[in-house]
Protein backbone atom coordinates (compact mmCIF):
# COMPACT_ATOMS: atom_id res chain seq x y z
CA UNK A 1 0.00 0.00 0.00
CA UNK A 2 2.93 2.63 1.14
CA UNK A 3 4.32 1.73 -2.53
CA UNK A 4 1.00 2.88 -4.00
CA UNK A 5 0.89 6.00 -2.51
CA UNK A 6 4.78 6.61 -2.58
CA UNK A 7 4.13 5.98 -6.32
CA UNK A 8 0.80 8.11 -7.10
CA UNK A 9 2.85 11.03 -4.67
CA UNK A 10 5.85 11.17 -6.76
CA UNK A 11 3.83 10.68 -10.58
CA UNK A 12 2.05 14.18 -9.09
CA UNK A 13 5.39 15.55 -8.22
CA UNK A 14 6.77 15.00 -11.40
CA UNK A 15 4.04 16.05 -13.29
CA UNK A 16 3.77 19.19 -11.79
CA UNK A 17 7.25 19.97 -12.36
CA UNK A 18 7.26 18.99 -16.06
CA UNK A 19 4.33 21.21 -16.91
CA UNK A 20 5.82 24.35 -14.57
CA UNK A 21 8.67 23.94 -17.12
CA UNK A 22 6.68 24.08 -20.19
CA UNK A 23 7.14 26.92 -22.53
CA UNK A 24 4.68 29.92 -22.07
CA UNK A 25 2.87 31.40 -24.90
CA UNK A 26 4.65 34.42 -26.15
CA UNK A 27 2.48 37.32 -25.91
CA UNK A 28 3.69 40.03 -28.81
CA UNK A 29 2.70 41.27 -31.75
CA UNK A 30 5.76 40.07 -33.33
CA UNK A 31 7.41 36.55 -32.97
CA UNK A 32 10.51 36.42 -35.01
CA UNK A 33 12.35 33.01 -34.51
CA UNK A 34 16.31 33.24 -35.81
CA UNK A 35 19.20 31.65 -35.79
CA UNK A 36 23.22 33.09 -35.08
CA UNK A 37 25.12 33.53 -38.27
CA UNK A 38 21.77 33.83 -40.62
CA UNK A 39 22.22 37.16 -42.54
CA UNK A 40 18.64 37.06 -43.28
CA UNK A 41 17.52 37.16 -39.91
CA UNK A 42 20.14 40.04 -38.69
CA UNK A 43 18.22 42.10 -41.26
CA UNK A 44 14.90 41.18 -39.90
CA UNK A 45 15.51 42.31 -36.69
CA UNK A 46 17.60 45.69 -37.57
CA UNK A 47 14.42 46.21 -39.61
CA UNK A 48 11.95 45.86 -37.08
CA UNK A 49 14.10 47.37 -34.33
CA UNK A 50 15.39 50.42 -35.97
CA UNK A 51 12.61 51.35 -38.45
CA UNK A 52 9.22 49.42 -37.53
CA UNK A 53 9.34 50.31 -33.84
CA UNK A 54 10.02 53.90 -34.77
CA UNK A 55 7.02 53.66 -36.73
CA UNK A 56 4.64 51.97 -34.44
CA UNK A 57 6.56 52.28 -30.82
CA UNK A 58 3.68 50.56 -29.46
CA UNK A 59 3.99 47.15 -30.85
CA UNK A 60 5.85 44.44 -28.99
CA UNK A 61 8.25 41.79 -30.21
CA UNK A 62 9.49 38.58 -28.96
CA UNK A 63 12.75 37.09 -30.48
CA UNK A 64 13.37 33.34 -30.28
CA UNK A 65 16.91 32.06 -31.52
CA UNK A 66 16.33 28.88 -32.17
CA UNK A 67 20.00 27.52 -31.76
CA UNK A 68 19.74 29.59 -27.85
CA UNK A 69 18.07 26.50 -26.06
CA UNK A 70 15.77 23.88 -26.54
CA UNK A 71 12.38 25.64 -25.56
CA UNK A 72 13.21 28.21 -28.06
CA UNK A 73 13.50 25.29 -30.58
CA UNK A 74 10.69 23.78 -29.39
CA UNK A 75 8.28 26.34 -30.04
CA UNK A 76 9.92 27.29 -33.28
CA UNK A 77 8.49 23.26 -34.05
CA UNK A 78 5.13 23.89 -32.61
CA UNK A 79 4.39 27.32 -35.13
CA UNK A 80 5.85 25.60 -37.93
CA UNK A 81 3.00 22.16 -37.48
CA UNK A 82 0.87 24.86 -36.57
CA UNK A 83 0.90 26.96 -39.44
CA UNK A 84 1.42 23.84 -42.02
CA UNK A 85 5.04 24.83 -42.83
CA UNK A 86 6.63 22.15 -45.10
CA UNK A 87 9.60 21.05 -46.96
CA UNK A 88 11.76 23.93 -48.05
CA UNK A 89 10.32 26.57 -46.71
CA UNK A 90 10.85 25.70 -43.19
CA UNK A 91 13.80 28.43 -41.62
CA UNK A 92 14.33 31.56 -40.39
CA UNK A 93 13.68 33.73 -40.02
CA UNK A 94 9.96 33.05 -39.09
CA UNK A 95 8.19 35.58 -38.71
CA UNK A 96 4.45 35.75 -36.77
CA UNK A 97 2.33 38.72 -36.95
CA UNK A 98 -0.63 38.63 -35.16
CA UNK A 99 -1.36 35.10 -36.11
CA UNK A 100 -0.15 35.55 -39.92
CA UNK A 101 3.06 33.66 -40.46
CA UNK A 102 6.23 35.02 -43.34
CA UNK A 103 8.82 32.83 -43.87
CA UNK A 104 12.52 34.26 -44.77
CA UNK A 105 13.39 38.01 -45.45
CA UNK A 106 12.99 40.58 -48.44
CA UNK A 107 11.35 43.74 -49.25
CA UNK A 108 7.83 42.12 -49.83
CA UNK A 109 7.78 40.73 -45.94
CA UNK A 110 8.50 44.11 -44.73
CA UNK A 111 5.03 45.43 -46.72
CA UNK A 112 3.10 42.94 -45.19
CA UNK A 113 4.29 43.14 -42.05
CA UNK A 114 2.99 46.29 -41.82
CA UNK A 115 -0.43 45.59 -43.56
CA UNK A 116 -1.17 43.24 -40.83
CA UNK A 117 0.28 45.49 -38.47
CA UNK A 118 -2.41 48.06 -39.81
CA UNK A 119 -5.72 45.44 -40.26
CA UNK A 120 -5.72 44.98 -36.50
Amino acid sequence: MKKIILTLFFSILLSLGITACKPSEPAADIIVFTQTGCPHCEHAMAYINNMLKKQMPTITVAEYNILASQENKDLFKKYVRQFKIAGSSIGTPLIIVRGTALIGWEKSIQEKIIKVLEQK
